[in-house]
């Protein structure tokens, strides 16, 4: 998995002449504006988005599809990508399981984007077989499985799945031998951590939930969030990167985060060789399809455009 940086001359050209394409705000804003939710489609057909004849959110995932498939063709190292194939593929997991679980078909919940096709996913948790597939999500299956029969609860499988996810990506960022991409992850963790903590908390949930929650890999260790279970956010992230979060309420608090990504990426603008800027586009366009998915869903439902336009996030240009 390892490269030089000079290795990227090609695929840093084609990912800048693509960052010209990215919805900036003053282009997200006029979505928000839009007449009608049809309009809003219009719009994004314009600006190159596929059809939505199949549904809002199918469009996105063929456009997401298109972003993994365009970024593992133009990346010397193509592994290194997988790094963030693997949330597809936990995703995938839990949605298997959980149709196990409850004797139900969600099928349509599937994402076709991770580094095993879901026919090939299905055909593995079906018949308990991943010999072909990494050993630590065979194990997160068997832990899952024993997790449901135990409790009967459908979160305490998912969460074994998430921590195994994490933990895999770190062992990826591990490999890559990229400084950045390990920092990266971990910025991640923390942040999902961080996300985690503050809504075991307003659910009510005690230690042992948490303690089955928070993951390792970030630059917080999970001790922090255990020390005190009823500490305020903020002073657990007081004197960190994080500590400007606001976590007066949750959605206050998603925003933080998710704004804190994009900042976090704008550094590599100026990059000139590397994988940098190929992860800072990818990182990018998935916050473009959260806030277009933000706004469809506002359309849809008409919720004013000002409203809307309050829950949109920073953007990478």
């Amino acid at each position: 998995m390892r490269s030089k940086d000079t290795d990227y001359t090609y695929a840093v050209a084609k990912v800048r002449a693509r960052e010209n394409a990215l919805l900036d705000r003053a282009r997200l804003q006029r979505l928000a504006e839009a007449s009608s939710f049809a309009e809003c489609l219009k719009l994004l057909r314009e600006a190159g988005y596929p059809s939505a004849e199949a549904g809002y959110e199918h469009m996105l995932a063929q456009e997401q599809a298109a972003l993994y498939a365009f970024l593992r063709e133009i990346s010397p190292v193509q592994e290194t990508f997988d790094i963030f194939l693997v949330r597809s593929d936990y995703h995938n997991l839990k949605v298997l399981l959980k149709a196990e679980y409850l004797g139900e078909n969600h099928d349509d919940l599937l994402k076709d984007m991770g580094r095993f096709p879901p026919e090939r996913m299905r055909r593995a948790v079906a018949e308990r077989r991943f010999s072909d597939m990494p050993a630590i999500m065979e194990a997160a299956v068997q832990e899952a499985v024993a997790a449901f029969d135990k409790t009967g609860d459908p979160q305490a499988s998912d969460m074994v799945l998430d921590r195994a996810a994490f933990s895999e990506m770190t062992a990826l960022a591990e490999q890559s031998g990229s400084p950045f991409v390990r920092e990266l992850i971990a910025v991640m963790v923390d942040l999902e951590n961080i996300r985690t903590f503050e809504r075991v908390r307003h659910m009510g949930k005690g230690y042992d939930f948490l303690r089955r929650a928070v993951v390792d890999g970030g630059t917080i260790p999970p001790e922090k969030y255990l020390a005190d279970t009823n500490v305020a956010l903020s002073d657990i992230l007081a004197g960190t990167a994080y500590q400007d979060f606001d976590s007066t309420s949750i959605a206050a608090l998603e925003k933080d985060v998710d704004n804190f990504l994009v900042s976090y990426m704008r550094k590599t603008r100026f990059v000139a060789f590397g994988i940098e800027p190929l992860v800072a586009y990818l990182l990018a366009k998935e916050n473009e399809l959260r806030q277009v998915r933000i706004i469809l869903t506002g359309k849809r439902n008409d919720i004013p455009a000002d409203v809307i336009k309050e829950r949109l996030r920073e953007v990478y240009v």
